[in-house]
């Protein structure tokens, strides 16, 4: 979600509109929802609409976590006001009488929105803000104090459990509004989620620190030049040597990419491999290496430019396009004084 294998055009000019792609994003969106992220962005629309864009990705990574936490303790406390009040204690007069008119209309609703049905259908279509209401508001301060023991949880002290549950509807609630979270600390924010979700079961816990990709997500967030991360610097392999075509085979170095600077053209130990088979006698093992050159190996393996060069700074989800192109086997990455830093070479399957 939110990603793309390719640079957008947005300064590409729309001939019907003379606008560009930017500035109908920014129209349809508007100048006030962007205007964080262009403010973050250092004023650069570019580096506004990827943080935009990374910003998105993240609200939807927390999604998951926080689904976990909302029913985990949905149910822990559905248990413990079944075990206090009755089984039927959505409709029960003493824990209405509890409540107070912000928890009192969020269950109204609730049993509305399921026609009044059984009390697990109404329990199922209360929100997560009712829940952490009857934990944080100090309305419920003496109900608490009484029955915390009671809860079926790892219990923590009950300020440190209703902050951390409140702290999670808090962040819940601005991604269901669509507003920015990448200006807090979600590395923090995710391990909190995740210790009140071990709190409530350890089990469930392991499973959701298992298959949450907040993690992964947090790695892209866009670098000052606005590129999403990795950068090309990070991924590059620097087991590279830069030789001239006329080295012969003994003094080749052991590096995994033999830069050939003179011909453009990288080879690796496959095509090496391939041309010593095609030059072995049929009775002999034995091959002179120093008779044969690396433009030997060019001209046998039928090698032709295969590299482009690229950025420490350019973005590594648009090496698909760059790999699209047939003759990019591989991409030489340069650092900003234009020396060179390493190597990636094109996957087998696609990115």
């Amino acid at each position: 979600m939110a990603e793309s294998q390719q640079a957008y055009p947005y300064n590409e000019v729309i001939e019907d509109t003379h606008k560009t792609r930017s500035e109908h994003i920014e129209i349809d969106l508007s100048s006030e929802r962007l205007l964080p992220y262009f403010n973050d962005g250092k004023q650069d629309w570019y580096i506004a609409f990827n943080l935009y864009l990374y910003n998105a990705r993240l609200s939807k990574a927390f999604l998951y976590p926080l689904h976990i936490l909302e029913v985990t303790l949905r149910n822990k406390l559905h248990e413990l006001f079944c075990s206090v009040f009755n089984d039927n204690w959505p409709n029960d007069p003493t824990f209405m009488a509890m409540l107070n008119q912000h928890s009192s209309n969020s269950l109204s609703k609730a049993r509305q929105k399921v026609n009044n049905r059984s009390p697990e259908d109404i329990v199922a279509a209360l929100s997560f803000d009712f829940w952490s209401n009857i934990l944080f508001r100090s309305d419920y301060t003496e109900f608490w104090r009484t029955n915390y023991s009671k809860l079926n949880i790892d219990r923590p002290k009950f300020k440190q459990f209703k902050t951390r549950i409140n702290e999670a509807n808090d962040l819940r609630n601005r991604i269901a509004h669509h507003e920015p979270i990448l200006r807090l600390n979600c590395s923090n924010l995710h391990t909190e989620i995740l210790t009140a979700i071990q709190w409530c079961s350890f089990e469930t816990y392991r499973w959701t620190k298992e298959h949450t990709t907040v993690p992964v997500v947090l790695r892209t967030k866009p670098a000052p030049t606005g590129n999403p991360q990795p950068l090309l610097g990070i991924k590059a392999d620097n087991d590279f040597a830069i030789v001239q075509s006329t080295l012969t085979l003994d003094s080749m170095p052991e590096k995994a990419f033999i830069i050939c600077e003179d011909k453009e053209i990288i080879i690796t130990i496959s095509d090496i491999g391939r041309y010593l088979l095609s030059k072995k006698d049929k009775n002999d093992l034995m091959i002179a290496l120093q008779e044969h050159t690396l433009e030997m190996v060019i001209k046998s393996n039928q090698l032709s430019k295969n590299f482009i060069v690229c950025s420490q700074n350019e973005s590594y989800v648009h090496t698909k396009k760059i790999f699209s192109k047939k003759r990019n086997g591989f991409i030489v990455v340069k650092d900003l004084n234009m020396d060179t830093l390493g190597v990636i070479q094109q996957p087998h399957r696609q990115l």
